[in-house]
């Protein structure tokens, strides 16, 4: 028997996922309405959904970002080294005379520097953008529902917003058209 992978796209929410699978007598073997799984683990369609999901959550805030702070990223990593090394040399400072007039003074423009720095760039934004465009094992966070029916394998992913069905088995096709009708 050939497997079959099929999928459809739903507006139901996990408990109410839930309650049709447990109705139609499928065997629940994971369910979690946070956990996180490797992007390279969903089916095509299942990323597609949530690069869209991500596109409209935070991907308007880095545009916006990129768009506001172009050709000007050089000033940005000169101010984020420059910040650095005051952090260290606070540091020193701290450890040896924690509470000496010239600590304070450094913690004070230490503080300054940073305030200028948090008011100049939407840090937020870079870390988005950063975490989701730079980074190797990406890991996606959903609500999942993991269940069986007989040789089939059905699974619920909500990204908060476009959750899909997927089901995997031999007899898909027809597990789709009996599930989706309840969806």
């Amino acid at each position: 028997m050939q497997q079959k992978c099929i999928q459809f796209h739903t507006l139901k929410s996990f408990p109410q996922t839930l309650e049709i699978f447990e109705k139609e007598k499928l065997e629940i073997i994971f369910r979690s309405q946070n956990t996180h799984i490797d992007f390279a683990d969903l089916t095509i369609e299942e990323q597609i959904s949530w690069i869209e999901t991500r596109e409209k959550k935070y991907m308007q805030r880095c545009d916006k970002f990129l768009k506001k702070h172009s050709g000007k990223f050089e000033n940005l990593f000169e101010s984020l080294t420059d910040l650095r090394k005051q952090t260290k040399e606070l540091v020193k400072l701290y450890r040896s005379n924690p509470l000496s007039y010239k600590t304070s003074e450094k913690y004070e423009q230490f503080s300054e520097e940073r305030k200028k720095l948090v008011e100049k760039y939407d840090y937020n934004a870079l870390y988005d953008l950063l975490v989701h465009h730079f980074h190797d094992g990406l890991s996606v966070y959903c609500s999942c529902i993991i269940a069986k029916k007989g040789n089939n394998v059905v699974r619920y992913l909500s990204f908060k917003k476009d959750p899909i069905v997927t089901i995997m088995g031999s007899k898909a096709s027809g597990l789709k058209s009996s599930l989706e009708s309840k969806f």
